[in-house]
């Protein structure tokens, strides 16, 4: 059976819809295609003002699992927008809380009940780790900015040392794109070593100190 298309005025209402979620959500198509991964082709197909095309059933897994959009919102405008969390079965909060209780019960020698009253709500867990991960994301990300810098930087430089040595003139030895990046990468794993070093120690640190049970939380927390 040859492949369907969809109704061109439907298209053009879904592409209207994935286009509000899209600003609402990540204010431009450009962050949508850098935080998504979604190659510009699809992206550009997907929001064209005559003939859009339609997200298929993959790009609607990834969207409605990463980001809670409701495929029924987007393909036909009924229901919410997004995918209540309550609704997802085994929210991730609960997941990381429950596998944290598990392994800390198993280090400390005591019983689930005992780590349950120890460890704060759900919802404090899951953001202490999203704030700790949110750290080293943007600081890779601002390395990763200033290495493009740098090699399109060096890659001027090169062009014009070309053009010196044609003109017979002196140039002074610099690096290569080859070596630039290999220095990139090293810098990299070296971050990544220190950052599990200072979690080690952290580890270190907490497991000799006994657990304590839970003090009441700020309200916001709770």
């Amino acid at each position: 059976m040859p492949r369907q298309r969809v109704e061109a005025a439907r298209a053009k209402e879904i592409a209207w819809r994935l286009s509000s979620f899209v600003f609402k959500t990540f204010g431009s198509w450009y962050r949508f295609h850098q935080q998504s991964e979604v190659p510009r082709p699809t992206i550009l197909a997907w929001h064209r003002k005559r003939d859009p095309s339609v997200p298929d059933v993959p790009y609607l897994l990834q969207f409605a699992a990463d980001y809670q959009l409701n495929p029924l919102w987007l393909l036909l405008g009924i229901g919410p927008e997004r995918i209540e969390r309550t609704e997802l079965p085994e929210p991730i909060e609960e997941r990381l809380r429950e596998t944290l209780i598990a392994d800390l019960a198993t280090l400390e020698g005591v019983s689930r009940r005992q780590v349950d009253r120890c460890l704060p709500p759900r919802e404090f867990v899951y953001r202490a780790a999203l704030v700790e991960m949110t750290r080293m994301v943007r600081v890779m990300t601002a390395w990763d900015h200033e290495a493009a810098k740098e090699e399109r930087r060096l890659k001027r430089r090169l062009k014009a040392t070309d053009k010196a040595g044609q003109a017979g003139m002196a140039v002074d030895p610099m690096e290569t794109l080859a070596e630039m990046r290999a220095r990139h990468a090293e810098e990299r794993t070296a971050f990544k070593a220190r950052e599990i070093a200072s979690w080690a120690a952290k580890e270190d640190a907490t497991t000799r100190r006994p657990l304590e049970p839970r003090r009441p939380w700020p309200r916001h927390l709770a």
